[in-house]
């Protein structure tokens, strides 16, 4: 099967007796059973009631196809250009190449564009304000720069929504004249993407995918949220692993050449299709779905992978689109013996997507008839599923952090053995301003340092006096290193604190915990 959006394959039933199709609302299947030991831990908010399926038709969600000469050309320049390596992939710039070497004048263009792309991207410092948040942002920096383009048909008319500075939309000028008849003369011979979309418009229509859409929108209960229908723009993509993505409500559609031809290259745009609106969908839970999701499955129990840390996000969409959708819609396309979601060797859990969205598609058959119940009955469901998979460790608590360091010695040895994708730092002269800076953050905060430096700096630590006096008092008892970790609702996320009795003890105890230490909630782990 070829490979579209981060390699996702689609599924099918697993039994010959498949359920019927999206077009009519039917009965929930009997929900699955959450126990008290289900629960996240008692943090004084209210356990929502179980709640049967609604008996209200949920709204369609309308999503309709195209393609426009303007897409393509930005799409195309935007991927070449690599200024992301997270946002870009190099089968764009390979094939250009490929085709014909790229000119001085191309090349002065594309690095140009890429530069300018970066300072409107919003790209972090890495640095800077770590926060945690398991749910997709409504619109990023860098999808609103995007999605100039695929909204608009002429370059003058996404210049003039972006209100560059002159010398910057000049840059992006040149790129187009100088870059686009390439991409336009590319493209002129290949499949006509208005056959494919209106291939796809037909199919979804036999497939209810917009009756199911408006049943995802319920789901997460975000229904009244949506404006308007949702925009599936083609474009098209060379061979090999690509990405759909969501700027809002409009989806960017990688098609490789002749990808729509048969009836099951088309099913499958179509589960990409529905697993990227869910991503739209996601995106516009309530402040307080999102607070409550972050705070129990990144707060409480971190995020497993460093890289593609959205494990929940991107399982939930895999599940519907992939498993729940596929399965009702194209049940004659098999495909749940291959990985769902492409396997990424470099993380430590490279199977993590693909084996949360098995876990929580049957759960989400049995609860997507019933209203609002994303962030209460099913987080509960959710978070158990995490925690089996992914045994809760302190190392998943280091991903996004600030971090309190004794000298530089000790910071050192913290940040070599804990890549970030986002970390505050603060020295041993900063303690005042790490509580100050940290008090209303829901990253989790690490203080690493000596028995003696913290000795010294008690009277700084009463917000850490309970976990201080567990850590030193276990080291009075003839540990060398320990480290202890309490949980804050308040914050929504663990307070760490890391001591030993010379540098020596600091860095076996971090090394303990890189090599996959339990969260210490409770009492102290010791060396």
């Amino acid at each position: 099967m070829r490979l579209i959006a981060l390699a996702l394959a689609c599924g099918a039933c697993a039994t010959s007796a498949c359920p019927e199709p999206w077009g009519a609302e039917r009965a929930a299947p009997a929900r699955s059973a959450v126990t008290a030991s289900d629960r996240p831990e008692a943090d004084g908010s209210e356990a929502p009631r179980a709640r049967g399926p609604s008996t209200t038709p949920a709204a369609p969600v309308a999503v309709g196809f195209r393609s426009a000469a303007l897409a393509t050309r930005f799409w195309w320049i935007d991927q070449a250009s690599r200024w992301s390596d997270a946002h870009t992939q190099p089968e764009h710039l390979q094939a250009m190449q490929a085709a014909a070497a790229l000119t001085p004048p191309e090349r002065a263009a594309l690095a140009a564009y890429a530069t300018v792309r970066t300072r409107h991207s919003g790209s972090p410092s890495g640095d800077d304000a770590p926060r945690l948040d398991a749910l997709p942002p409504r619109l990023d920096v860098h999808e609103r720069f995007a999605e100039a383009f695929v909204a608009a048909t002429e370059l003058e008319a996404a210049l003039g929504r972006l209100a560059l500075p002159p010398a910057d939309a000049a840059v992006l000028r040149n790129a187009f004249a100088r870059l686009g008849p390439r991409i336009d003369k590319r493209h002129a011979a290949r499949d006509s993407l208005e056959v494919a979309q209106g291939q796809l418009a037909e199919a979804a229509e036999r497939a209810k995918l917009a009756q199911f859409v408006g049943r995802v929108a319920r789901f997460y209960g975000v229904g009244a949220a949506v404006e308007g229908p949702m925009d599936a723009v083609l474009v098209p993509a060379p061979e090999g692993r690509l990405r759909a993505t969501a700027l809002g409500r409009t989806l960017i559609l990688p098609v490789p050449p002749g990808f729509t031809r048969s009836p099951q290259d088309r099913a499958e745009l179509l589960g990409v299709v529905a697993h990227e609106a869910g991503h739209y969908l996601l995106s516009l839970a309530s402040d307080e779905a999102r607070r409550r999701v972050t705070r129990e499955i990144d707060g409480r129990l971190g995020l497993p992978n460093l890289r593609r840390a959205n494990v929940l996000d991107e399982a939930m969409q895999t599940a519907l689109g992939n498993l729940v959708f596929m399965r009702r819609a194209f049940p004659e396309y098999s495909g749940e013996q291959r990985p769902l979601y492409a396997y990424d060797p470099s993380a430590d859990h490279p199977y993590a997507v693909d084996a949360l969205a098995r876990a929580l598609a049957p759960h989400i058959e049995a609860l997507l008839d019933v209203e609002d119940v994303f962030s209460q009955e099913f987080l509960r469901i959710a978070a158990r599923a995490h925690r089996d998979l992914f045994s809760p460790s302190l190392r998943h608590h280091t991903r996004v952090l600030s971090l309190l360091a004794e000298d530089e010695d000790t910071t050192s040895s913290f940040t070599g053995l804990f890549a970030a994708k986002s970390r505050a730092r603060y020295g041993g002269d900063d303690i005042a301003r790490f509580f100050a800076e940290t008090r209303d953050g829901n990253a989790p905060r690490f203080t690493v340092g000596t028995r003696r430096w913290l000795a010294a700096e008690r009277a700084q630590f009463k917000e850490h006096e309970a976990l201080l006096a567990s850590a030193l008092g276990s080291l009075v008892r003839g540990k060398v290193a320990c480290t202890v970790a309490r949980f804050s609702p308040e914050r929504g996320a663990f307070d760490v604190l890391v001591v030993g009795e010379d540098h020596s003890a600091l860095r076996r105890m971090l090394v303990a915990i890189h090599r996959g230490l339990s969260t210490p909630a409770g009492r102290a782990a010791c060396l």
